[in-house]
């Protein structure tokens, strides 16, 4: 034997016999691992608490809603105030004072004219100082060029370029002529109560005609009957006079046709041409003011003239009011009778067809100033207003 040789073959017999094994690392930490229960009377609460979103900051208004004492004294908004405790009316006030800057008043603006800040159970009067910016300054422009005291939406529509979805429950006064001016006749504070009923007549006459102010401001007949309706019976301007004239002598030549016979067929027709009939236009419910045209007939011609104009399916009061008070349908009617029975009126009756015939300048009248005393007999033209 050669003992060199034993020694290695004792240390593998020796290594097979425990086995190989790594040498041993050093210790690492290893995360602890737990299950978390919930009891069942413990929430979990977050570990973020949300942040409030943040919302935009309206800006505040530049119009005031209560007036200034010397505007609140003023025989305009007086006026109103006598006239809406008449109706069983709110008013609602926005007066922008002078030195409100131009974006509010142009924000301001739009969102008078544009939302629901003004319901139809409301009059919303927008009172102006001298403006230059926004519709507000178009607005204020408008008055002073055709000297308004005030104005509502047989106007203002018509000086938007988007007039849908305007609000018509809004009449614009300009605060340097809150008290008129040296033209008024009368008592001051009638007149303005009186305009206030005026104006009154346009937002309800906007309600039956969405597209009043449109018409207003293109149709030079349909202007003056408007104006002159809105004017009956009322001391609210001396602008308006032959039309008011007109428009009177129209209800008498209406009554004269009914008495004659000539009225309902003539209606009949009319409406046949207009696909309806007289069934059909009564049961069409259309808004109406007329409280100031009963006061005027039962003033001038008492209870059985007033009773007169009512006879008939559809009576000579009924299709005025209605045409009046904006329905189209109605007007229509007018115009279809009277442009038919033309040839065959006398001189007088004439001067009625004239109203929706052809233009009526008030600035350089061509009617006569007696010559509705010509139909009301006994009445002279001054008491008229």
């Amino acid at each position: 034997m050669r003992p060199q040789k034993l020694i290695p073959v004792c240390m593998l017999l020796m290594l097979l016999l425990m086995g190989c094994q790594p040498p041993a690392s050093d210790p690492v930490d290893s995360p602890i691992l737990s299950t978390i229960t919930q009891s069942p009377d413990r929430e979990i609460e977050a570990s973020i608490t949300p942040q409030p979103s943040v919302t935009p900051t309206l800006m505040p208004p530049c119009y005031l809603t209560e007036l200034p004492a010397d505007a609140a004294s003023s025989y305009a908004v007086l006026g109103w105030q006598a006239f809406a405790a008449q109706m069983g009316i709110n008013l609602a006030y926005f007066y922008f004072p002078a030195d409100c800057s131009p974006d509010s008043i142009i924000r301001d603006g739009e969102r008078i004219l544009y939302s629901s800040l003004v319901p139809d159970d409301r009059i919303g009067l927008v009172v102006l100082n001298p403006v230059d910016d926004g519709m507000l300054g178009v607005f204020y422009e408008h008055l002073v060029r055709h000297e308004y005291w005030q104005m509502g939406p047989e106007d203002y529509p018509a000086l938007l370029e988007d007039s849908a979805g305007v609000n018509k429950n809004l009449v614009f006064l300009r605060v340097d002529e809150l008290n008129g001016d040296e033209t008024i006749v009368g008592n001051p504070l009638e007149v303005m109560t009186s305009l206030a009923e005026h104006e009154y007549i346009h937002i309800v006459q906007s309600r039956s005609n969405p597209t009043l102010a449109e018409m207003v401001w293109g149709d030079k007949d349909y202007q003056y009957f408007i104006e002159g309706y809105a004017n009956i019976g009322n001391v609210s301007s001396q602008r308006y006079y032959f039309e008011t004239q007109a428009a009177i002598a129209l209800v008498q030549n209406l009554d004269l046709m009914n008495r004659g016979g000539t009225l309902q067929p003539g209606i009949a027709t009319a409406l046949q041409e207009l696909g309806m009939d007289s069934e059909s236009f009564l049961a069409n419910a259309t808004p109406v003011y007329d409280r100031h045209i009963e006061a005027f007939f039962l003033r001038v011609g008492g209870q059985a003239y007033v009773d007169g104009l009512r006879q008939g399916v559809i009576s000579p009061y009924l299709l005025f009011v209605r045409a009046g008070s904006g329905d189209l349908i109605a007007y229509d009617v007018i115009r279809a009778l009277f442009n038919k029975l033309s040839t065959s009126l006398t001189p007088i009756d004439r001067r009625a067809v004239g109203y929706l015939d052809g233009p009526l300048d008030f600035i350089t009248p061509h009617h006569s100033p007696n010559h509705l005393a010509m139909f009301v007999t006994g009445v002279s033209s001054s008491a008229w207003y």
